[in-house]
């Protein structure tokens, strides 16, 4: 690929590794990134970090691809310079969706989302490293996850619960502080410095509630022996009591 930064459009999005631009493929509308040299790291690491990254983010999204996972299409990779040039894709984020309400997104959305999630980590056997709602994309013909900067082409059980760990963390707008599994381990609930205690169904990676919780931030959380409770737990010595499937309030 010669002179891959020589024309670009619209700067689109510039962060601490990359930034996105504008660009055509031919005739086709796409999308340019460009891991820039950083001062702060030696030329010649430098040189070979932005190469590996390049090289790896591309291999990922092919396998990805391969494996059934919607992810932008790459048309062009240039390792040396640092630059992917990809599909662009038309639709929203998830976050959007999110901050709009998420209790009015269908429960047919969460069961992709979960699907996704499953075939990224189990038949592709790929970890993205920065699973937030910000890198999927809603669009007509369905989610796609996008941005796989950190990926990493392996998967285990520590790397997926990172990457579930990033996705709930995303629900909440301060760390996270509690989790609980129910005992049927089908549902988990996730408090936070942010007052919030969210509950998700597990076999469709659904957030069923979200609840504003306590005065001060969360600091625990249980389920009951047979699942149909929650407790939690604040820093303003308060403790409440939950319905454990839909997140109404019984006791506090």
């Amino acid at each position: 690929m010669q002179n891959p930064l020589e024309g670009l459009g619209v700067l689109l999005f510039s962060g601490a590794e990359s930034r996105i631009y504008e660009c055509l493929d031919g005739a086709q509308p796409a999308l340019l990134k460009h891991r820039y040299s950083r001062s702060y790291r030696h030329p010649e690491l430098d040189g070979r970090l932005r190469k590996l990254r390049t090289r790896a983010e591309a291999r990922c999204l092919a396998k990805a691809r391969k494996a059934g996972v919607r992810v932008p299409e790459v048309f062009k990779v240039d390792e040396a310079a640092g630059v992917l040039v990809m599909q662009k894709l038309e639709g929203g984020t998830l976050s959007a969706a999110v901050a709009a309400g998420p209790e009015n997104l269908k429960p047919a959305l969460w069961r992709e989302i979960g699907e996704t999630l499953h075939a990224l980590h189990f038949k592709a056997n790929l970890t993205h490293g920065d699973l937030t709602t910000s890198n999927f994309l809603l669009c007509s013909d369905g989610v796609y996850v996008i941005d796989f900067g950190l990926g990493e082409m392996r998967s285990n059980a520590e790397t997926c619960a990172v990457d579930l760990l990033c996705f709930y963390k995303a629900f909440h707008t301060k760390p996270v502080t509690a989790l609980a599994f129910s005992p049927c381990l089908r549902f988990l609930a996730s408090g936070g410095v942010d007052k919030l205690i969210c509950i998700w169904d597990l076999h469709d990676c659904r957030l069923i509630n979200k609840m504003a919780s306590h005065q001060k931030p969360v600091c625990h959380a249980a389920f009951s022996p047979d699942g149909k409770h929650l407790a939690s737990a604040g820093f303003d010595n308060s403790v409440k009591l939950w319905n454990g499937y839909t997140g109404g309030t019984t006791k506090s």
